[in-house]
């Protein structure tokens, strides 16, 4: 008798392999990549946008809804703007220390309901995702706001497992926070520069979020001392030769240019009178047409992408990662647990001073 369990095995590892094959070979593929959206009128036209690309996978790198139970109205937002079928990947941001069980959730069922997304690991935090050819590797680096997320679980290492022989030439390293030289706002260094060198040396592509604007590196050969491979706008990706992006104008503010930097081919911020938008690339064989374009129509960024890894053995498997969704539940909002209790006792300190004055005034009454 034929084992089920084996025969579901063989199956998803041959689906996983002519995925591969098939995008790295002819098929096209339009990736749409943005984050900090929010859930209001900006961040619903960026999704109007994307859906009139006719974008066949959307990468969020974080801060979804942002505020206190916003996360059904984010989610309704996508599915009534995008549909329920096109492929959504999350990374965790800072702002979803409110309700990343709901977004986790949502991720998860909407991975299960589409059949060529595979990921293994845990969505959003620490994973590997493989759809149609392309790898997307998320971490969490540098996120210590959301209970159940760790900031450093050797994620550098973790990018170097999973894209050293990935099966994919196209790869996409996707977390949410920066360095303070690979933004052009007032962030800081967040996140550590081993993540960002893990993805260099792989031939990886950096996605990230956090800072409220648009902004992309050269061709860059080593993102911590900020060295330029070169200035012009075709991109040789592969093994140590790379570009990183920040696309942040998902829906919530935008914001001025508070740092340069001689890596920078493009930005786009409130300084250049940036508009709400996101970073759309098609991808086919080994070449990739990309740009940001504006919910007005505007493309501030045009650049081309020429793909030099070359096809690893490693393949992803339908495998997600069992989680105790506890450690989830815990929320004290936008606040750490020092916070908190700072201002707990700040606000037990006034209680004690408003009854001694009280008591005080009742003295001198008495008299």
């Amino acid at each position: 008798m034929r084992n089920p369990t084996i025969i579901k095995a063989c199956f998803l590892a041959a689906l996983t392999a002519l995925s591969s094959v098939s995008a790295n070979d002819s098929e096209q593929l339009k990736v749409a990549f943005v984050g900090d959206q929010g859930t209001g009128e900006s961040a619903r036209a960026v999704l109007q946008l994307i859906d009139n690309e006719g974008v066949d996978l959307l990468l969020i790198q974080g801060d979804l809804g942002y505020s206190r139970n916003a996360a059904a109205q984010w989610i309704n937002n996508i599915d009534q703007i995008l549909g329920t079928d096109i492929p959504v990947l999350l990374a965790v941001g800072n702002h979803e220390n409110y309700e990343w069980l709901v977004y986790r959730r949502w991720q998860l069922d909407r991975i299960r309901n589409v059949p060529d997304l595979i990921c293994e690991g845990n969505p959003g935090v620490k994973a590997h995702c493989s759809f149609r050819g392309v790898s997307i590797v998320q971490v969490a680096a540098g996120v210590n706001e959301v209970a159940g997320v760790l900031p450093d679980d050797e994620y550098a290492e973790y990018l170097e497992r999973e894209l050293s022989s990935s099966a994919n030439i196209w790869r996409f390293c996707s977390w949410h926070k920066n360095q303070q030289n690979m933004q052009t706002g007032g962030k800081t260094n967040e996140t550590g520069w081993d993540v960002y060198s893990a993805c260099l040396k792989n031939g990886g592509i950096v996605a990230t979020g956090h800072e409220h604007a648009y902004s992309r590196t050269f061709q860059m050969t080593d993102f911590q001392n900020q060295v330029v491979g070169h200035r012009n706008d075709i991109l040789e990706i592969g093994p140590g030769s790379s570009f990183a992006f920040v696309s942040g104008l998902g829906g919530r503010g935008i914001r001025e240019q508070l740092t340069t930097g001689d890596w920078w081919a493009s930005v786009y911020s409130a300084s250049q009178n940036a508009n709400y938008g996101a970073l759309f690339c098609t991808l086919e064989n080994n070449k990739a047409t990309c740009e940001f374009k504006d919910i007005a129509g505007n493309v501030p960024d045009r650049f081309t992408l020429e793909n030099q890894n070359t096809p690893g053995a490693q393949v992803v498997n339908d495998n997600l990662a069992e989680i105790d969704e506890s450690i989830y539940k815990v929320n004290i909002g936008s606040m750490s647990g020092r916070t908190c209790t700072l201002l707990l006792l700040i606000l037990l300190a006034l209680i004690i001073i408003e009854k001694t004055v009280s008591i005080q005034k009742t003295g001198v009454h008495e008299k």
